[in-house]
């Protein structure tokens, strides 16, 4: 079972089936520096007030809540055991009350913060209804509020086209709008020749790559090498990936999702720019953006960590490579103009983009492609796109 520790928020493996010690790792649990233990306590309990505070602010009633953190804060005690026990008893009590709050504030702002425009915008109302079916599922609300704000924000000046939409076992997907983009660039043969590319219709993209917790429960198995509920998954091959999204079609009874092609995925990574990378052409601003050989220190990370575009989408640089529907072909010509696929040939090698946690910063552009046999590698992963 995968876990993450309530004390140093590190995702690790629990071996001690049948053993009660709370979910906190084995490092915390045998740690000997008392001292440095309390500390990472201390941290949590820090950043626990900052969330109780801006609940308070929003006007939830937390002060049971806020009691339960100054108490624990000041009967830290001595021994180590005591500290791990109090930590159980209270703040992992107190962090899930936090975390149900939060949930309950990605309805409610919406639904008592811009009542108007849930007359007026059948795209915020469709929103509504995804959090609606969301309540009571296990869904990680970690990153959500700050995001949902922006696009409270985004509504209020009437910027509808980027609202996010869920499906049911929690898989965010960002609204990718209709048009036109120049496609390749000139710093590689396999990238030439640069051509306009229409995108006719707007689309939803999944707004991370596709994590190990959702691969397991639509695959219930566990194929990446890096291990982590939030980790993106890895370690699939192009076929396993088909196979995911034929069975994600029929727990959702649509027909809807499928891979992007080459031209989807590098229209939503751009996102209406022309540079290096969906920020400018700057590689000393990368680290912001993306996991990659400079920052990942050989592994991948958890999904949503990294500034995202300016659509929204996360960790389009880096991480993960990522599977895209198309057929490899040595350049553009002769490519598609419409975004669709491009197919035709035997199938042996597939195409895949945006560079990985081994990548160089130059291995992370918008235009980047690279091949591979329809096999699995530990840095190679996929998100997916929902037809509107």
């Amino acid at each position: 079972m995968t876990i993450i520790c309530d004390i140093c928020g590190s995702v690790y493996k629990d071996r001690h089936s049948g053993y009660s010690k709370g979910t906190i790792c084995d490092k915390c649990y045998n740690s000997r520096d008392i001292e440095e233990l309390k500390n990472v306590v201390k941290l949590r309990i820090e950043r626990t007030k900052k969330r109780l505070s801006v609940l308070e602010e929003l006007g939830f009633e937390i002060t049971e809540l806020k009691g339960d953190i100054d108490s624990f804060e000041n009967t830290l005690l001595k021994d180590k055991e005591d500290v791990l026990r109090i930590f159980k008893d209270k703040i992992t009590k107190s962090f899930k009350e936090v975390s149900a709050l939060e949930t309950g504030f990605l309805f409610t702002c919406i639904e008592d913060k811009i009542p108007v425009l849930i007359d007026k915008n059948k795209l915020l109302t469709d929103q509504i209804n995804q959090f609606e079916n969301l309540k009571g599922k296990e869904v990680e609300y970690e990153n959500e509020i700050e995001n949902l704000k922006k696009e409270i924000e985004r509504l209020n000046k009437g910027e509808t086209e980027k609202i996010a939409k869920y499906n049911s076992i929690g898989m965010k997907f960002t609204q990718i709008p209709a048009g036109e983009f120049h496609m390749g660039s000139e710093e590689s043969d396999y990238e030439k020749p640069v051509h306009k590319v229409k995108i006719k219709n707007p689309f939803y993209l999944c707004t991370y790559p596709v994590t190990q917790v959702e691969w397991k429960a639509v695959m219930d198995d566990e194929p990446s090498y890096f291990k982590g509920d939030y980790l993106p998954v890895e370690q699939v091959s192009w076929d396993d990936v088909q196979e995911f999204i034929k069975k994600l079609n029929v727990k959702e009874g649509t027909d809807k999702y499928r891979l992007p092609s080459e031209a989807e995925w590098e229209y939503a990574c751009r996102a209406g720019t022309t540079t290096k990378y969906s920020f400018g052409d700057s590689e000393s601003e990368l680290g912001g953006y993306a996991w990659y050989d400079d920052n990942s220190e050989g592994k991948t990370h958890p999904v949503g960590q990294k500034d995202p575009n300016s659509w929204g989408l996360h960790d389009m640089h880096g991480n993960v490579w990522e599977w895209v529907q198309d057929e490899w072909h040595d350049d553009y010509d002769g490519a598609p103009t419409d975004g669709s696929a491009w197919e035709s040939g035997d199938g042996a090698l597939r195409a895949h983009r945006g560079g990985g946690w081994d990548s160089t910063a130059g291995g992370c552009r918008s235009a980047v492609r690279d091949l591979r046999s329809r096999s699995r590698y530990r840095g190679l992963g996929f998100r997916i796109l929902q037809e509107q």
